[in-house]
């Protein structure tokens, strides 16, 4: 392992591995080091997912907890879906998206294949109001079980009659519960479901206390949705390891940027551009991204191979005098 200091003393420093196992063991080792009450507020950066992944088990193997941050802004659980989509629905009655993603759910969890176009359609005897006219080709349908029928003949009509979201929501997710432990074929669309109602309970929580719950209407509860990423909080003291993209506007305590190499930072395509292409400077802006998100500390690696093939130095480097 090679280690260059930038400056004396400096809180940034450059180290160079062998290959990337050495590299992100390393990472692992010197955040294990610290205090365990500074985990939390440790980060480590990289232009790939594929890199964190290869960094959350060397921490795992340091036995530091390591969670790979992605930011979701919106639902991908099916049930999930539904409600984000039926509640848009509720607060834009004429939103044809959110009928669209209405119905493709419901399919999902329900099986019953209801027509976007023939909704519309049946809306105007409904004064244009799509909510309504949804739930009432799916009670039409006559395929759905008891349980969802309970919930489209009184949770729904109330959010459509008088907007009560909330008990809207309590009836959905005890609905989504019964599904989930019910219905065989419902496995694979539940794979993601405890995780994101756990998001999902963290951001109403959030939302409520920012506001106080007499004070969030629909639209404040949706408005706040949109502007917050759709995943839980990391573990307590756990590693955030974000690309530099999922960490722009972020700041922490210490941070540390690895893979830096060609093919990586800068990307291989954009090395297939040339270096004075639009795509290159959009990882320069990327590099200088991941280097501003510490406030006391940065560390920057890289490794002469990488997946088992032989890398050359990052071009940034040399740029910032780093290298020669």
């Amino acid at each position: 392992m090679a280690h260059k200091p930038v400056g004396k003393k400096s809180p940034v420093q450059l180290y160079e591995f062998d290959d990337l196992e050495e590299e992100a063991d390393w990472v692992a080792s010197d955040i294990k080091e610290r205090e365990k009450s500074t985990w939390g507020k440790c980060a480590v950066l990289a232009r790939t997912r594929r890199l964190l992944e290869q960094m959350v088990v060397a921490l795992a193997n340091r036995e530091v907890p390591g969670y790979l941050a992605m930011r979701k802004d919106e639902f991908v659980c099916p049930a999930l879906q539904w409600l984000h989509a039926t509640l848009r629905l509720a607060n834009a009655r004429q939103d044809r998206e959110q009928l669209r993603r209405v119905c493709k759910a419901f399919y999902t969890l329900e099986g019953v294949e209801l027509n976007v176009r023939d909704i519309i359609a049946a809306a105007a005897a409904e004064e244009g109001d799509y909510l309504r006219a949804w739930r009432k080709a799916a009670l039409e349908s006559g395929d759905i079980a008891p349980k969802t029928k309970t919930l489209l003949s009184r949770s729904v009509q109330k959010l459509a009659d008088q907007l009560d979201f909330w008990t809207f929501i309590e009836d959905s997710f005890k609905w989504f519960d019964g599904l989930s432990e019910t219905s065989p074929e419902a496995e694979e669309s539940f794979l993601e479901y405890k995780d994101e109602k756990a998001a999902w309970e963290e951001l109403v929580k959030e939302i409520v206390g920012q506001y106080g719950r007499d004070q969030v209407t629909l639209h404040v509860l949706l408005q706040e949705l949109d502007l917050r990423s759709k995943t839980q909080s990391p573990p307590k003291n756990a590693v955030r390891c974000f690309t530099i993209h999922g960490a722009k506007g972020m700041e922490f305590d210490h941070v540390y940027l690895i893979g830096l190499v060609e093919d990586q930072l800068p990307s291989w395509a954009a090395i297939k551009k040339g270096d004075k292409s639009r795509e290159m400077q959009e990882e320069r802006r990327n590099c200088f991204v991941a280097i501003t998100r510490t406030q006391e500390t940065l560390s920057m690696t890289y490794s002469k191979k990488v997946f088992g093939w032989a890398k050359g130095t990052s071009r940034f480097l040399k740029e910032m005098g780093l290298v020669a």
